[in-house]
């Protein structure tokens, strides 16, 4: 035999990615792992017929299982990475809630000022205290209401402009670490790969071939679907104040025949 009719080396990967669906929370991808690790004890019971492929594949089955346990501590990382950022962007929109509060009380103490009672002044109105007449009252109240509604104009335009940028950098940021956390799995499945063809020229005596592609090629096709789809220049524009909430959809589709509509976009270099 000259290599293992049972489980390619690119078969455990595709079944170690298919595993990773027991850290999540999602009953569907409960259930593919579950079928997953039904595949595994198939083909490790059917092994058991010939000792060359028992041999292999019970090595294999062991990496897999280390491989698994990395690929658990790299997702409750990422996970711990988007609750962390979490955190940070709730306090930060909580100081925006504080700003309109502001913006708002500062209408109504403008509103209220002419007819505001100063007890220190014996009790009496500001418009008493000037010695105004309702007339002139009358157009303080209406000029202090309409300064206080500008200002309170200004804090909600201005809030409603650092919540959607706001926004923008919360998914970026969540963008970011979902794409190391795709590149650390990319580099537990090569290490594993590299394993199990070792294993299987120790057993069968040469690497199990791999038609028409390489490595990396291969662990690319079995995570191209969940890869991130950033412009690839995303990173400087944002830093430049570029992106805007009308563009983000742009910024994050990626797709070059999308954001060739895009008024910043360039060839990247």
């Amino acid at each position: 035999m000259a290599h293992s009719i049972l489980l390619s080396p690119a078969t455990a990967l595709r079944i170690v990615w298919a595993q990773m669906g027991i850290f999540s929370d999602d009953d569907h991808s409960k259930q593919t792992a579950q079928e997953a690790d039904a595949i595994l004890k198939n083909i490790e019971e059917r092994s058991r017929k010939n000792e060359k492929e028992h041999r292999y594949i019970s090595s294999a089955i062991g990496a897999m299982k280390a491989s698994l346990r990395s690929l658990d501590i790299i997702y409750k990382s990422r996970q711990h990475n988007f609750a962390e950022t979490e955190k940070l962007r709730n306090l930060y929109m909580q100081s925006i809630t504080d700003s309109l509060e502001f913006g708002k009380k500062a209408e109504d103490l403008f509103k209220s000022l002419p007819t505001m009672t100063i007890t220190a002044a014996g009790g009496i109105t500001l418009g008493e205290l000037l010695n105004l007449s309702s007339g002139y009252v009358w157009a303080l109240a209406l000029g202090l209401g309409a300064a206080g509604y500008l200002i309170n104009l200004w804090f909600v335009t201005r809030s409603r402009k650092q919540t959607q940028m706001e926004l923008i950098q919360q998914d970026y940021e969540r963008n970011l670490y979902y794409k190391q956390y795709i590149d650390r799995v990319s580099t537990v499945l090569i290490s594993l790969y590299t394993d199990l063809d070792r294993l299987h020229t120790n057993v069968f005596g040469a690497p199990y071939p791999l038609k028409n592609k390489d490595l990396g090629a291969l662990v690319n096709e079995i995570l191209s679907g969940v890869r991130p789809t950033f412009c690839p220049l995303v990173h400087e524009h944002l830093r430049a104040g570029k992106v805007t909430p009308e563009l983000w959809a742009l910024c994050e589709t990626g797709a070059e025949e999308v954001v060739r509509h895009c008024p910043h976009w360039s060839h990247p270099r």
